[in-house]
């Protein structure tokens, strides 16, 4: 399994050449760029897309997250086997004592990144939305003397959308607000929101 993805992604096994032959090309030329169709294209040259499968079951898949045994329970178990005890390591450019300062330093300003709660739920809540979602939606809110970060975010998948534009997948919220918006979604700011799913069925950011 692992010769064939390394075989896909253009990398060798050790000791193996790489040979194109002409049979594998079937007579075309390998030209720069994709030879498939994007997702945006397919649907009629849209260029806000949705996902492919049913927004509606996301908040029934939330509710059972909660209500129901098994699958609460089994949420709950993933939190707890990902969010595990960590040590903050720095390369030896890094002299031990700038280390302890940096440490000090991300130990006190992390007290702020979430008003309710502490650094474990903080990564509890993240762990939790990639286990229920399948994908980790949130933003860092930068201080208003642009000089650190006054608190971390969560923005629900649901209300994600995501607009293709040359050549990039750019996030947008929904939201019943209409000013600096285009048709109901507001354009996310990608230096401080991020929209990382666990797994994709094709290469629209969307989690499937």
């Amino acid at each position: 399994m692992w010769k064939l993805l390394l075989s896909f992604l253009g990398r060798r096994a050790e000791g193996e050449r790489e040979v194109i032959s002409a049979k594998q090309t079937l007579g075309m030329p390998i030209k720069a760029g994709r030879s498939s169709v994007s997702p945006h294209e397919i649907y009629y040259g849209m260029n806000s897309l949705e996902p492919e499968f049913g927004l509606q079951w996301l908040p029934i898949i939330q509710n059972l997250s909660v209500f129901h045994h098994d699958v609460k329970k089994a949420v709950d178990n993933i939190i707890a086997l990902s969010n595990t005890e960590l040590e903050m390591e720095f390369d030896s450019s890094v002299s031990p004592r700038n280390a302890s300062k940096m440490r000090a330093y991300l130990s006190e300003a992390e007290k702020g990144w979430i008003k309710n709660g502490t650094q474990n739920t903080l990564i509890n809540s993240l762990f939790r939305q990639i286990a229920v979602y399948g994908a980790l939606s949130a933003e860092r809110v930068v201080s208003q003397g642009l000089n650190g970060i006054d608190e971390i975010v969560m923005v629900s998948p649901q209300r994600i959308r995501f607009v293709y534009q040359n050549g990039l997948y750019l996030p947008h919220q929904q939201t019943p607000i209409l000013a600096d918006t285009r048709m109901g979604l507001k354009q996310l700011n990608t230096s401080t929101y991020k929209y990382i799913p666990l797994v994709m069925e094709t290469d629209t950011p969307y989690v499937f």
